[in-house]
């Protein structure tokens, strides 16, 4: 059962492992996700986590939809940002229309 979770299985761009090579390395480049505190966010549902990391002038937004129905996003909590990381490739830009699909996650650095 867990020849599946080996290293050379898991070298997709869908996988674990490269999600969370990707997050250690986004996490080097902002300071906010080092030093920054740490607030978590009301989001209105038990299945989507919220997480704000905050350094001076930088903000980085963590949100996490674990359910399997599409979550709107406040324009006021990422309004302008920038997707830094995902856990799967998005098929349509997810600040246009402000929408985290179902069980994925994403950083956010805001505008």
């Amino acid at each position: 059962e867990y020849a599946a979770l080996s290293v050379d299985q898991q070298q997709g761009n869908d996988s674990i492992l490269r999600f969370t090579s990707e997050a250690l390395a986004v996490r080097k480049r902002y300071r906010s996700m080092v030093n920054g505190g740490m607030r978590f966010a009301n989001s209105g549902r038990d299945s989507v986590l919220i997480v704000e990391r905050k350094a001076e002038d930088e903000t980085v937004v963590a949100l996490f939809n674990f359910g399997d129905e599409d979550y709107a996003i406040s324009e006021e909590l990422i309004g302008g940002g920038e997707v830094v990381l995902s856990s799967r490739p998005l098929k349509e830009n997810l600040l246009n229309n402000n929408v985290l699909p179902k069980r994925t996650g994403v950083w956010v650095r805001a505008g």
